[in-house]
């Protein structure tokens, strides 16, 4: 499994940052969620701090489009039945 570690700006709908980190660094990707989470409420920034597992980041990417796509992009994408 890999850690995927995302910051995202709402506003914006803009992904500002995305690290991808092997499992045995997954207890210093939590402390550097929690770091940013609180310097960003610190300073005033909406912005969301995730941390993900998946086996890789195209399944990331795919179960969590929103992180990676606007809003528009996401409503003009294909319907799958």
């Amino acid at each position: 499994m890999t850690v995927f570690l995302l910051e995202y700006e709402p506003a914006k709908e803009r992904l500002v940052s995305f690290t991808a980190l092997p499992e045995t660094e997954r207890a210093q990707a939590q402390a550097e969620r929690l770091r940013r989470e609180k310097a960003n409420a610190a300073a005033g920034i909406d912005r969301e701090v995730v941390l993900l597992e998946a086996l890789d980041e195209a399944t990331v990417r795919s179960t969590h489009s929103r992180y990676f796509h606007t809003l528009e992009e996401l409503a003009a994408a294909p319907k799958v039945a």
